[in-house]
């Protein structure tokens, strides 16, 4: 049987493998029990200087670390919250009572 190759047939099938992807990365990176929902002291230190808009380089400088370290620390508590931002990482630590708003 032909398989239909047309261009919106790619299209089509590109934007559902895409939105497979991001369904499965967020099951994959979600946490596994309530407990991984809390951010450990550091991760709250950073999540609460980006909540009020420093910038990495400069929250790096303040804690006296790398900026690669002020990005695993975003990257961990994006996957302890269960979210894929760090607008939603933030907006979740506020709602989980973890940061002031």
């Amino acid at each position: 049987e032909p398989v239909d190759g047309s261009a919106r047939m790619r299209l089509g099938l590109s934007l559902v493998a895409t939105a497979a992807f991001f369904a499965a990365r967020r099951l994959l990176e979600a946490p596994l029990d309530e407990a991984l929902r809390t951010l450990s002291p550091r991760e709250r230190e950073v999540m609460e200087w980006t909540a009020a808009g420093r910038r990495q380089a400069d929250i790096a400088a303040t804690l006296g670390l790398s900026e690669r370290t002020v990005e695993n620390h975003l990257r961990s508590a994006r996957r302890r919250l269960g979210v894929t931002t760090t607008a939603q990482a933030i907006r979740m630590a506020i709602r989980n009572g973890e940061i002031d708003g």
